[in-house]
This record gives structure tokens, sequence and C-alpha cells, in this order.
């Protein structure tokens, strides 16, 4: 069978409607909502209400005034279902969508009504909806939508010129992060509020417990940056922070500081990998080994300080801001108690009240010579009471010397 070019034309019109079909500009309409919010499952103006169950009750001062809700961007939410009261996610939008509602609901609200980046002369406090035009793009769930007009509500029921969007199961995402958010917190609590500087800890109050303070040291590092690793994976795989399309923000700081603390946590590891060699006891440590030094204590004071900031931050964005704060406190108070106890617990230094020597017997070298404060340190105990026994023993032979030479220089002025 011979194909003609009409056959070749039969055959391509599916592909042309169908690529027609994908890029064909839709409108939605429905309640606008800011990702934070969204995210967090509870309206930041009012902690007490479900961000998805009931949008109406989401301000315009919410929406439209705080910085850490609009600089997260908006999402267009999609009507209950039958049996459910749910109000699904449908939509995410562009930095031009982002840019059209934020002009519209201030041109919407007022600021009798407690908006304070709006005008005058809207009449709208509560509840703020929209009808979009554009394109839905991309597979993730909400779908990104790239907008193009914006109408107020109801548009999309009047017009003819649109259809309306229609959306799939694999569009919705009828739920919030908070349990992403909770599981986040809670392990960077666990990772960087505690385990981390517990290690660093052990370091500065545990030398003299030698090689105990090095083993707990790398046992709690290392357990610390496991976990601080597993609540970055989530939060790297769940919340977009950094694409935000205002880079702006306390909650767009936090995820700055937390990849800057991340990073300096996992470069320690390979430092303390590279580590030169420690010199021998009574030698001089290298200058390579002294940078080394500087350096591993320098990242690691900084990234412990920087952690505990980040997590101190990041729980003001929670809805339980006073039960990780609490936490947090309560591991600083943990940190500073095990580390007074473990320096409560450490070996002194002996040191040896030396007698009460003649002029003479100061300047004997054997006599002077027990009781170094590094020897002393090293035996404990039974060192100073070995200590003790041989300076006893030398002093004795050192009066037996002196009264021989004595009596021999009395008895050569009697026989003078």
């Amino acid at each position: 069978m011979r194909f003609s070019h009409r056959h070749l034309l039969l055959l391509t019109i599916p592909v042309l409607l169908f690529t027609v079909s994908v890029g064909e500009d839709v409108c939605v309409e429905g309640f606008v909502m800011d990702t934070f919010c969204a995210d967090r499952g509870r309206l930041l103006d009012s902690p007490g209400t479900d961000a998805l169950t009931m949008p109406e009750q989401h301000s315009l001062h919410c929406l439209v005034d705080v910085q850490i809700c609009y600089a997260s961007g908006f999402e267009v939410l999609e009507s209950p279902r039958s049996g459910s009261n749910v109000y699904c996610r449908v939509f995410k939008l562009d930095r031009t969508g982002n840019e059209k509602i934020l002009k519209l609901a201030r041109e919407t609200g007022s600021t009798n009504l407690g908006c304070t980046t709006c005008g005058d002369t809207g009449t709208m406090e509560r509840g703020f909806r929209a009808a979009l035009v554009g394109t839905p793009e991309g597979s993730a769930a909400p779908r990104m939508f790239k907008v193009k007009e914006v109408f107020p509500y109801g548009y999309c029921s009047t017009q003819q010129t649109y259809q309306l969007a229609s959306i799939s199961d694999d569009m919705r995402l009828c739920s919030s992060r908070d349990i992403w958010i909770q599981v986040h917190g809670s392990l960077m609590l666990a990772g960087w509020g505690f385990l981390l500087p517990l290690g660093v800890t052990m370091a500065l109050s545990g030398r003299r417990h030698d090689p105990l303070w090095y083993y707990l040291h790398m046992c709690l590092q290392i357990g610390g940056l496991v976990v601080g690793l597993a609540g970055w994976s989530i939060a790297l795989s769940q919340f977009q922070v950094l694409e935000q399309w205002k880079p702006e923000g306390a909650l767009y700081m936090h995820a700055i500081l937390g990849m800057c603390v991340m990073c300096l946590g996992l470069v320690q590891p390979i430092n303390a990998f590279l580590r030169p060699h420690k010199p021998d006891e009574g030698q001089k440590k290298s200058c390579l080994r002294l940078t080394w030094e500087i350096a591993h204590k320098t990242i690691g004071y900084v990234a412990i300080i920087a952690g505990i900031g980040t997590v101190a931050l990041g729980a003001f964005m929670t809805r339980y801001p006073v039960g990780f704060l609490a936490g947090l406190g309560g591991s600083i108070i943990s940190i500073v108690a095990a580390g007074v106890i473990m320096y409560c617990l450490s070996p002194k230094k002996v040191a040896v009240a030396t007698k009460q020597l003649s002029p003479t017997a100061k300047n004997n070298p054997a006599a002077t010579s027990f009781g170094r404060p590094d020897e002393l340190e090293r035996g404990g105990e039974q060192a100073v009471v070995q200590v003790e026994e041989e300076q006893q023993r030398v002093l004795e032979e050192w009066g037996r010397e002196e009264g021989e030479e004595l009596q021999l220089e009395e008895e050569g002025e009697m026989g003078a």
C-alpha cells in the first residue's frame, strides 16, 4: 500500500491536536492561599483555624501584608469534592501570577479593614478569591500555573473565551506539610541542638580523659551529622523555600542559613580525616598541624553557633514554637551540665609541696629534680608516693654528706 501526502497529513492531525491541548490557556478560579500558611496547615493570623478547611477565614492582612506569607508565593485551592470538607491545593502560581494576585488583592482590601498595604476603597477583609487565565505546567502536585491574566472571582463562569481547567487526581495536594515540618524540626533539634554541641563540649571539657574524650567527640559528631543529614534531606525534598518568588523574609533566611550550616558540618569529617600527624609528647607542633587545629576548631565553633541559631529561627515559624524552643533550651542546659560534670571528674594535676629546705639544699640538683608536674600527672597517686620517698632518701643522703663535710671542717680547724 502506497502512502500519499494526504495520508501523511491525516496521521499528523492527532499529534497537532494533542500539542494544542497541552499548551492551551484555561481559566481557573477559587480561594487564593499563600504557600506558607498552606504548608503549616494553620492560618498565621488565626493559629486555631485550619487553612485547608476554612480558607474563608484567611485575612487579606495575612495574605498581602506579612512578608513571610506573600514572599512564599500563592496557590489556588479547589473547592471540596463530594463527601469532603478539604480544599485541595491544585495550582501554584509563577512569578507573574504572584505579582498580579498581590496587586489585585491589595486593590480589593482596605486599610480600614486591617490591610496595611491595601488601598482605602476595597471592601474585602477575609477569604480572597480570584480567577486566573494561564497554562498549567509540570507534573508535581500542585501544578505550576503560568499566569497571563487575573480577574475578580466569577470571571470564569461568565466568559466564553477560555475553557475551565480540568483537574485530575495527580494535580491535587489535599493536605498540609505540617507533619514534614515537625519531623524536620525534630531531627534538626536533635542533631544541631543537642548531639553536635555535646560533642564539642566533650572535646572542650574532657581533655584529661584521654582517649575517652576523643571517642565521645567522634561518636557524637558522626551521630549528630547523620541526624542532621536526615533532616536536611526532608527540607530539600518537601519544601521549596529556595524557589519562592521573593528571596526575602525569615523563612528564606532560615533556608539559606540551613544550607550554609550543613555545608560547614559536612566539611568537618573530611577535615578530620585529612588531619596532620599529632606530635609525640614533648615535641613541638608543626606549622601544618597548628593551622589545621585552628581551622578545624574555628569551623566547628561557627557551625555550632549558627546551627543553634538556625534551629531557634525555624522554631518561630512552626505551629509549635514554644515546644521547640523549650526543647532547645533543655538541650543547652543538659549540654552545659554534662560539660561541668566531665570537667569536675577529670584527673587533677598533682603538685607536690616541697619541704622547707635550707639555702644550700635548694641548690642541690638531686633534691629539686623530683615532682615535675608532667611526671606526676602521668603517674597519679602512686607516682606521688614514690617521688616523696625518693626525695626523702636523697635529702637524707645529702644530710649525711653535709654532716661529714662539716665534721671534717671542724677537725681541720682543731688540728690547725
